[in-house]
């Protein structure tokens, strides 16, 4: 027998998965890593880093790694 509790949890958690995984299927590479938003600018793994570092690139350190979300990278060639 499960309690509610469990049950409420695993419904919520079941419903958010179903809206990343759509979100997933939309862009399937929401979150790019430098060497990936180099090859998409066709630009140089050092130019997208030294714009990160800069802020102009808007990205998150996690590490020694960077990541740039798709959008922001959308943004800029659009902007």
């Amino acid at each position: 027998m499960r309690c509610r509790m469990h049950e409420d949890a695993t419904n919520i958690y079941a419903k958010g998965l179903e809206g990343v995984e759509a979100k997933m299927r939309e862009n399937p590479r929401p979150v790019l890593t430098i060497e990936e938003a180099a090859s998409f600018l066709r630009l140089s793994p050092g130019a997208i880093r030294a714009a990160c570092r800069r802020g102009e690139i808007k990205a998150l350190k996690v590490g020694k790694d960077w990541r740039i979300s798709s959008t922001v990278l959308d943004e800029l060639l659009n902007n």
